[in-house]
């Protein structure tokens, strides 16, 4: 594997400041287990927008990648270095552009993708677009679930909607959603929201009964069995583990 070598700033105090740019060598993966192996699939295309998430079609292990504006790919795997990727979806598709930062497959091959949308330059909302295999297997798309609008803070500590996972036996969805916040401080976006930290909509998790279709406006408190864990970010995912538990960072 070609490592990647990234620019980084190295500050250093001699005599005087000095400010030199150094290249910083991204390591290979290492297993730790050695019962298992790795190898490079593919490289997604260079330029555009970054691939955020990958998720696996349970039906057939089919591998997909969701790109930050929406496009999803399929990826047709092959073996050695031959495996290449073809769009399939966009927000042309699901109506998603904008921070499309989660994707999960159900084990009936359900598409599910979660945006973030801004109102004006303050308020957001998330999204969660739903494509569901008719029996020709073509996924017809809806909308299945969008929260009110809330404040932003309008810096980097804007986390929005990130992680969605579905259920095992695809009853249940679960949808992360972070911070505004960087640790709960105050960020009142230039005095327009006085005092506020985060609000009920953000910094955690929420479990939604996937049987809530179209039900919009749907996250509008903490309502009683909906936000399950306290004060999450951004996490990478959202694992599911069999005691129910949905972790994050």
């Amino acid at each position: 594997m070609i490592p990647i070598f990234r620019r980084g700033l190295v500050i250093c105090t001699l005599p005087a400041l000095f400010i030199a740019i150094v290249p910083f060598a991204q390591s290979a993966p290492v297993l730790l287990n050695t019962n298992l192996q790795i190898r490079l699939v593919m490289n997604t295309t260079n330029g555009g927008p970054n691939p955020v998430r990958i998720a696996k079609d349970p039906r057939n292990n089919q591998l997909y990648y969701l790109k930050i504006n929406g496009d999803i790919f399929r990826v047709n795997l092959q073996a050695g270095s031959g495996s290449t990727s073809t769009k399939v979806y966009s927000a042309a598709d699901h109506g998603l552009s904008s921070g499309v930062e989660g994707l999960a497959i159900g084990p009936d091959g359900t598409i599910y993708v979660l945006g973030n949308t801004l109102t004006n330059s303050s308020m957001t909302f998330a999204r969660i677009s739903k494509g569901v295999p008719n029996v020709s297997g073509v996924r017809v798309w809806s909308t299945l679930v969008r929260t009110e609008p809330y404040p932003r803070s309008q810096t980097a500590f804007d986390h929005l909607y990130n992680g969605i996972i579905v259920s095992p036996d695809g009853q249940y969805l679960f949808v992360n959603a972070g911070s505004r916040t960087d640790h709960g401080e105050v960020q009142s976006t230039g005095g327009l929201y006085p005092n506020l930290r985060d609000v009920p909509l953000t910094a955690g998790p929420f479990g939604l009964a996937e049987y809530t279709e179209h039900l919009v406006q749907f996250l509008t408190t903490m309502g009683a069995g909906s936000h399950v864990i306290h004060r999450t970010e951004n996490p990478p995912s959202l694992p599911v583990r069999p005691v129910a538990h949905a972790p994050a960072c």
